[in-house]
């Protein structure tokens, strides 16, 4: 039973539970209640709330800091660095939306009120986004019984359309450009540009491309090995792959290899200027012997698509890339299937989910072309 207590010309009441970690007794207590009902009420609705099983010991914490507790104990250190940059935003979020406001008191009303705020003036993949972090963490607090409801459950997305990350690509003519003034600009005193090329020919992502070392690469069979990948925020060297699937081995255009081959030989000669020697054997190491971040890359991929001619809004950024790599083979006829294993794709579900927009065209030309050869019986 709880105790109910007056101090001073306010009401207490104070809840005795077993700690489920150490087993022995404690208690939670709240006070400031002007009339002896309302701290009954509080001290009921807590021990319904025990009965059920509730952690009662971290009733209290706040929405924000349960969520930085768990991607610290769940999330981080497992995901790329575009992933966990999203968890640590959306921390953000809830940090600003629900400042100070325990997980317990959170409920559907206020949390589709803070989504919709978001949304105001945020694209609605930016949206799903947010809200399946959360949804994912809410399911990790009912699980542990610190909440009972699921108070995402139902939230309506109301983001602007916006352009999917998928629907960010060039088009067949502005790629063609882009590589030719890549190609233009290729220098090893600029080795984002070789970055960039990479990327043109082969899809892949930015911390598989800067993983990249000399003994991957098969000269004669035109081929390279993506098996790992390059902590190049921290640089702290290399690092497993996003999903099993994504250590793969690709053919790659011989222009790319032709290319490769001239930096390897520059490489030689600067390194033995420098005295130094690289034990990994990196391919994209910049004028400091370091592997540029995304960010660099993604200045000299504007500077580079200004130059190409292409709109400021039709522009991508190097992620980007890898979409405009398989919509254009999608648009010469490459089956699905191999570029889902081309692009490292946990399973073909996710490339047909990720580019069903593209397909629609090549469904389009099927079924014309189907109707064609079914006339001919």
């Amino acid at each position: 039973m709880a105790e109910i207590k007056k101090r001073g010309s306010k009401w207490q009441y104070r809840v005795f539970y077993t700690d489920p970690d150490t087993g022995k007794q404690k208690s939670k207590s709240k006070s400031g209640f002007e009339k002896k009902s309302d701290a009954i009420a509080a001290a009921r609705e807590l021990e319904v709330d025990k009965e059920h099983g509730a952690t009662i010991s971290e009733r209290d914490m706040t929405f924000a800091d349960y969520y930085a507790q768990w991607i610290k104990d769940t999330k981080l250190g497992r995901y790329s660095y575009q992933t966990e940059t999203w968890y640590k935003r959306v921390l953000k979020l809830v940090q600003e939306g629900f400042p100070g406001v325990p997980l317990a008191q959170i409920n559907r009303r206020k949390y589709t009120k803070f989504l919709d705020d978001y949304a105001a003036d945020h694209s609605k993949e930016s949206v799903d986004k947010t809200n399946t972090f959360i949804r994912a963490m809410v399911r990790d607090a009912m699980s542990e019984r610190i909440i009972f409801t699921d108070f995402t459950a139902g939230v309506r997305n109301n983001g602007n359309p916006g352009k999917r990350e998928a629907d960010k690509y060039l088009n067949e003519n502005q790629l063609k450009k882009l590589t030719d003034v890549v190609e233009k600009h290729l220098s090893p005193t600029a080795i984002t540009t070789y970055e960039i090329l990479t990327a043109i020919y082969t899809g892949a992502r930015y911390e598989e491309i800067a993983a990249i070392t000399w003994d991957r690469i098969d000269w004669d069979h035109k081929q390279i090995t993506l098996d790992r990948a390059y902590d190049y925020v921290q640089r702290s060297g290399f690092k497993s792959m996003k999903t099993p699937n994504s250590i793969r081995t690709i053919d790659v255009s011989p222009r790319l290899i032709r290319a490769l081959s001239q930096l390897h030989t520059q490489q030689q000669k600067r390194y033995m200027q420098l005295g130094y020697r690289d034990k990994d054997g990196l391919l994209f190491r910049g004028q400091q012997l370091v592997v540029p971040s995304d960010g660099g890359a993604n200045k000299k991929l504007k500077e580079l698509e200004e130059q190409a001619g292409i709109p400021p809004n039709q522009r991508v950024t190097f992620h980007g890339l890898r979409h405009s790599h398989a919509s254009y083979l999608l648009a010469h006829g490459v089956q699905i299937s191999y570029i889902s294993k081309r692009l490292g794709h946990a399973n073909i579900a996710l490339t047909l989910r990720v580019y069903s927009h593209l397909l629609e065209e090549t469904y389009k030309e099927e079924a014309a072309k189907s109707s064609d050869i079914l006339s001919q019986l």
